[in-house]
């Protein structure tokens, strides 16, 4: 007897991670700082979206500050981990998304990549990936971060004709704060 397939919206999407950044291997750890950060400081408590609790914003405000760093895209972790890139691409090299953009075209189109660089304290996290298509959650998958100042990864899912419509992609830290979210579309194939 054979063993039952599952429909292709419930097989499971696929995650890689990357190296941490060459920057990140060299730079040593923070020691964090009761300071206080300007406004236009890349530490600023007002970059972070309202409702950010207290841990969170003190523990984001005493990361250590790399020079490649950018704004956070989203929210914060406990931790103060985030986002300063997402994006969506077609293809995937040297730790980046290649042919950005959010329209995906079946039989064209090999896979949809979801990249990010998460930046956090010098210890081993994890972050989830949601993929919701029209609303509904399909799929939940969890994303290891190594133990480094900046980590750039991603997480990729086939493009098929059982995947086809709007889709979001939603990264979370470990206590569940939303660190940044993407939107795509999954179309039918040209004809």
């Amino acid at each position: 007897m054979a063993t039952p397939v599952a429909p292709i919206e419930d097989q499971p999407v696929l995650a890689s991670a990357v190296a941490p950044t060459a920057e990140a291997m060299v730079q040593s750890p923070a020691k964090p700082s009761a300071k206080s950060h300007a406004p236009g400081s890349l530490r600023s408590p007002s970059l972070l979206p309202a409702g950010t609790p207290d841990t969170h914003i003190e523990a984001f405000t005493n990361l250590r500050l790399g020079g490649k760093d950018k704004a956070p895209i989203g929210g914060v972790g406990a931790s103060g981990i985030h986002l300063d890139e997402l994006e969506v691409g077609k293809g995937w090299a040297s730790s980046r998304c290649e042919q950005v953009g959010s329209e995906f075209v079946v039989d064209t189109d090999e896979r949809v990549n979801v990249c990010f660089r998460v930046v956090h304290p010098r210890e081993a996290e994890a972050v989830t990936l949601e993929w919701s298509r029209a609303g509904k959650v399909r799929q939940v998958i969890e994303v290891s971060v190594k133990p480094t100042h900046a980590y750039t990864t991603r997480a990729w899912m086939p493009v098929s004709a059982g995947r086809t419509g709007n889709w979001t992609a939603t990264v979370k830290s470990e206590d569940g704060s939303v660190l940044g979210q993407i939107s795509f579309e999954i179309a039918g194939p040209t004809l």
